[in-house]
């Protein structure tokens, strides 16, 4: 059992660890491993364990995650990853290219940080997570990002992208058009 003050100096090395690999990260793969390391050390701050200087810390992060937003996101849709879809346009192609049974968890504006507060408090659940993240598209509106998973379509290429009522039948074209006979 983790006493209080063994709580603070691990989220500490999580928090300074996040700050020292940001000012490096420069794929987004790193940048998947930063957000991780963030996303607890925040759970630890917003839980009542106080960390030197987070405010300074998550605010440079988040510089650092502009600056290479704005020199590399452009790119991303070209980026294959073997671990994880990159984009969210992306996700059915790495399930269909899986080996195994999947469930996927859509989870709309949860962060690493609530995430891994939930995951703290399932300790004795039944089931294991592999904590993967994408991508999302500019603007990061629900029904835009929800089509680009579902659809398999980058945001220029969906009908009508600030619609929810198309999802099930983009799902099931997408399947359809990788081979797969419709379910109902």
């Amino acid at each position: 059992m983790n006493t209080p003050d063994r709580s603070v100096e691990y989220a500490e090395k999580l928090l300074d660890s996040a700050y020292i690999q940001s000012q490096n990260a420069s794929t987004h793969r790193e940048w998947m491993h930063v957000i991780k390391l963030f996303g607890k050390a925040s759970m630890f701050e917003h839980s009542g364990v106080m960390l030197a200087n987070f405010r300074e810390k998550r605010e440079s992060i988040e510089k650092s995650f502009v600056q290479w937003i704005e020199t590399k996101y452009a790119g991303l849709h070209g980026v294959s990853d073997l671990r994880r879809p990159v984009l969210l346009s992306k996700v059915n192609d790495f399930i269909r290219k899986g080996n195994s049974k999947i469930a996927l968890l859509l989870m709309d504006g949860m962060s690493f940080e609530d995430f891994y507060s939930i995951q703290r408090e399932s300790v004795s659940a039944p089931f294991t997570y592999d904590v993967e993240a994408s991508f999302s598209f500019f603007p990061t509106v629900t029904s835009v990002a929800r089509q680009c998973v579902f659809s398999g379509k980058l945001p220029k290429e969906l009908n009508d992208p600030f619609s929810m009522g198309n999802e099930e039948e983009e799902w099931r074209e997408y399947w359809r058009n990788h081979g797969y006979k419709d379910f109902l």
